[in-house]
């Protein structure tokens, strides 16, 4: 459905800021919102994929062990490191979003990094989910292979990370 609106007069007590500064209202108000709020999307991601590889290490079980798949020391590390990722991914998240709602001056550019980080997270998690899951994560068995389509998806979804990341440099550097 497509709607066009001609010689629509909108009153000035409905406008949301003033007339000709709806790019403004867009990067002020309604964005920094909604990429905080994928940010918080991508670390779910990372989180449901850290949480799938936690219980597929506890049961699966491999001929050459007696024990789970758990017990060897590599899959211990890639889980412990999921889990940093994921925890400072949630902490630096909920942070912006405090910072957000007080209003903070440099709230826009911590929504710009949390984005990015969430986002590189989540491919992070993801693939060594799917190393820690071996070949079955690639299946549809396990839904490690849809965290990864979905994590992956993220980073290209506008603002893409690349475009994060040239924003915030130049927020850094004092551009525009």
């Amino acid at each position: 459905i497509v709607m066009e609106l001609n010689n629509a007069p909108v009153s000035e007590r409905n406008l949301i800021g003033k007339e000709g500064t709806g790019l403004n209202v867009i990067f002020d108000l309604v964005a920094p919102v909604f990429i905080c709020g994928l940010s918080a999307v991508n670390a779910g991601i990372a989180r449901a994929a850290l949480n799938a590889s936690v219980e597929h290490a506890k049961m699966r079980t491999h001929e050459s062990a007696a024990s789970s798949i758990g017990g060897y020391q590599a899959i211990q590390m890639y889980l412990a490191e999921m889990f940093i990722a994921v925890d400072s991914a949630s902490i630096y998240i909920n942070k912006t979003a405090r910072m957000l709602d007080n209003g903070h001056p440099e709230a826009l550019l911590s929504v710009l990094a949390a984005k990015t980080l969430a986002c590189e997270t989540a491919i992070k998690v993801t693939g060594t989910a799917m190393q820690v899951c071996g070949g079955i994560g690639f299946t549809t068995r396990l839904p490690i292979e849809r965290y990864y389509r979905d994590g992956r998806a993220g980073s290209v979804m506008a603002p893409t990370t690349e475009v994060l990341k040239t924003w915030i440099g130049k927020s850094l550097v004092g551009l525009p």
